[in-house]
């Protein structure tokens, strides 16, 4: 997947910062949403930011088992118990397993592309970058990614090796 912005007028050692930042934001945002994320990059051209990611699969499960507090605590139990009683995104209800407090709950995103698409542009990206990406911004599958301009960048990740290594 990647994610396709305009490139602010700025010079690198302002804007490389930002990109770094964007990248991270991206890398953890998806880590707490449950996507298995294994590197997010970045690439330049003199028109556009592209922040690729690659993950692990697309779609996840439509719920997941959130952990709650020990048995023990009995007060944080109660709070527990009450948060998730009668919540509308409980599948099954609080249960104890191995004396601890659990909960099935639909999650709000299963797509990573749904989740860009409704979330990047809320993202902490950067003074600059925020802005360009609350105007616009492309979510990109794979198709997208294959293109001419990117070749410099698929040709230094493919190689796997450092610029002073070639």
């Amino acid at each position: 997947m990647g994610i396709k912005i305009i490139k602010p007028e700025l010079i690198d050692e302002n804007l490389f910062p930002q990109i770094r930042k964007a990248s991270k934001s991206v890398y953890d945002s998806l880590k707490r949403y449950d996507f298995k994320v294994y590197v997010v990059n970045y690439y330049v051209d003199k028109k556009s930011i592209y922040i690729i990611i690659k993950i692990d699969k697309k779609l996840l499960s439509k719920t997941k088992i959130h952990t709650g507090p020990p048995i023990i605590k009995q007060m944080n139990s109660q709070e527990f118990q009450n948060k998730w009683q009668n919540n509308k995104k409980v599948v099954k209800k609080p249960y104890i397993k191995n004396n601890r407090w659990y909960v099935e709950i639909k999650r709000e995103y299963r797509d990573i592309k749904d989740f860009l698409f409704k979330e990047f542009k809320n993202l902490s990206l950067g003074k600059h970058l925020d802005k360009v990406a609350k105007k616009k911004y492309k979510i990109l599958n794979t198709n997208d990614l294959i293109k001419e301009n990117l070749k410099i960048y698929w040709t230094e990740y493919l190689d796997g090796k450092m610029s002073w290594e070639r």
